[in-house]
C-alpha cells in the first residue's frame, strides 16, 4: 500500500519545485537586481542593464524545468496524473536537487573561514536544494514500489 509520508514529501518536493519556478519567473520581473540578489552570473545583470534579452530567456528555461519537476512530484503523489518515466524522473529530480544542496558542505566551511566570503542567503540556497532533494528522494523511495505500475 502507498506510504501517505512518501505521498506527503512527493507533494512537499512539487510544491516547492512550483514555488522555485515562480521565483525565477520573479526574478526575470526584478531585473538586475533579481540577478544579483539570488546569485547569477553577474553577467546576466549586465547584460539585462544592456537591454539583453538572453539571461531572461535562460531563466525561463529553467522555470519550465522546475515546473515539470513539479509535475513529476505532484505526479508521483498520485495528485495528478502521472507523468511518463515517473520513477526515472524523480531519482533524476531528486540527484540534482541533491548535488546541488551538497555544495553547503563548503560553503559552511568557507563561511566559517571567511565570514564575508559571500551572502549568507547563498548557504540558504544551498540548504533548500537539500531539502527539496530529500523530499524527492525520500517520498520515491517509498513509493518505489508503486510507481512502478501504470494504474493511477
Amino acid at each position: 500500500m502507498f506510504n501517505d509520508r512518501g505521498k506527503t514529501l512527493l507533494a512537499a518536493g512539487g510544491a516547492l519545485s512550483a514555488v522555485i519556478a515562480v521565483l525565477h519567473l520573479v526574478v526575470i520581473v526584478m531585473g538586475p537586481a533579481g540577478y544579483r540578489y539570488f546569485g547569477a552570473p553577474d553577467e546576466f545583470a549586465t547584460m539585462t542593464e544592456q537591454g539583453s534579452f538572453a539571461p531572461a530567456v535562460l531563466t525561463a528555461v529553467f522555470a519550465l524545468i522546475f515546473a515539470v519537476w513539479a509535475v513529476y512530484g505532484f505526479g508521483g503523489a498520485r495528485l495528478i496524473p502521472r507523468p511518463p518515466m515517473v520513477r526515472l524522473g524523480l531519482a533524476l529530480i531528486a540527484g540534482v536537487y541533491l548535488l546541488r544542496g551538497l555544495s553547503a558542505v563548503p560553503e559552511v566551511l568557507l563561511l566559517m573561514r571567511t565570514p564575508d566570503a559571500f551572502p549568507p542567503r547563498f548557504l540558504v540556497f544551498s540548504i533548500a536544494s537539500l531539502l527539496v532533494g530529500l523530499c524527492y528522494a525520500i517520498g520515491a523511495r517509498q513509493a518505489w514500489r508503486r510507481l512502478r505500475h501504470r494504474e493511477h
